[in-house]
């Protein structure tokens, strides 16, 4: 899809939790004339940017004004010189997308219920299957109402599991539909130099890659952390670090969920979100995988 050539182009990636969004960001963003923002939303919650490698002192969000009359993506174009601003979930920066000379594409990104039910259970075992599978359902219908108010043309719909299944192949595909030109060099995200905002378990490679020590966080009271990727007592804040670090980030697929989910949980699932996961795609009859990935 063609745009013009001093366009900025935002790329809006929309999913739910845990269902790849922060990898595909990482991904795109390391495209040499793109940008990885993050989970925008965060700044406005926490009132400030708050990079998860460098903190209040990230060469690029320390220059960043969350209260200027500037458009925040044309200061953010400005600042890093990328015309391609990549961003996950970013509800409440959706009016600063609309001015006529920026261009959006949206991607949404579905992910097998099942794998974020695991994930969830994972991070928050004194949760419900029924209490994490409801705010799933309810995540995804939102996501949804978005997505179908957005003209079609700007919006690409991909599967986690498909776009992981070949990834030179689809990552192409979306830069086809985002106008910007493909690079290798992105399929190794965890190589460049990145100042994300939020973000989940994909940039424990990237941390892990570049040497950094410990990773900052917003937490759900609005207060800072700072996390040591060494520390185990901080498992709430980086889940299955283990997992993540040891896993190779060029084939990573994740696949737990086929294992740890017990026919039970599935089954109360399925009567929970069953229909819903359907008409993403997924079958409700579970093949178990023998592989992790």
């Amino acid at each position: 899809m063609n745009t013009a050539p001093n366009e900025i182009v935002v790329v809006h990636i929309v999913g739910s939790s845990y269902s790849g969004t922060t990898w595909l960001n990482l991904v795109l963003g390391s495209n040499p004339d793109a940008f990885s923002i993050g989970e925008m939303d965060h700044i406005a919650k926490l009132k400030r940017p708050l990079c998860v490698f460098e903190g209040d002192g990230c060469e690029v969000w320390s220059r960043f004004k969350l209260k200027s009359s500037e458009n925040p993506f044309e200061q953010l174009a400005r600042i890093t010189g990328k015309r391609y601003l990549i961003v996950n979930n970013s509800r409440r920066f959706l009016k600063a997308m609309r001015p006529p000379h920026i261009t959006v594409r949206t991607i949404g990104l579905w992910r097998d219920g099942r794998a974020i039910l695991a994930s969830g259970l994972r991070k928050r075992p004194y949760q419900s299957v029924a209490y994490i599978s409801k705010s799933w359902k309810r995540t995804i219908r939102k996501k949804r109402r978005h997505l179908d108010r957005q003209p079609a043309d700007s919006v690409k719909y991909m599967h986690y599991e498909t776009l992981v299944s070949d990834r030179p192949r689809y990552v192409r595909e979306i830069c086809e539909f985002a106008g910007m030109a493909y690079d290798e060099s992105m399929l190794e995200y965890w190589l460049q130099q990145h100042h994300f905002i939020g973000g989940g378990t994909a940039l424990q490679a990237v941390a892990h890659q570049h040497g950094v020590k410990s990773m900052w966080y917003r937490t759900h009271e609005n207060e800072v952390v700072e996390a040591p990727l060494a520390d185990t007592k901080k498992e709430s804040i980086l889940p299955s670090r283990e997992f993540y670090l040891k896993s190779d980030p060029k084939t990573f697929v994740d696949k737990r969920w086929m294992q740890e989910l017990t026919d039970e949980q599935l089954s109360q699932f399925d009567r929970v979100a069953g229909r819903l996961n359907e008409s993403l795609g997924y079958p409700p009859v579970l093949q178990r995988d023998s592989s992790v990935g």
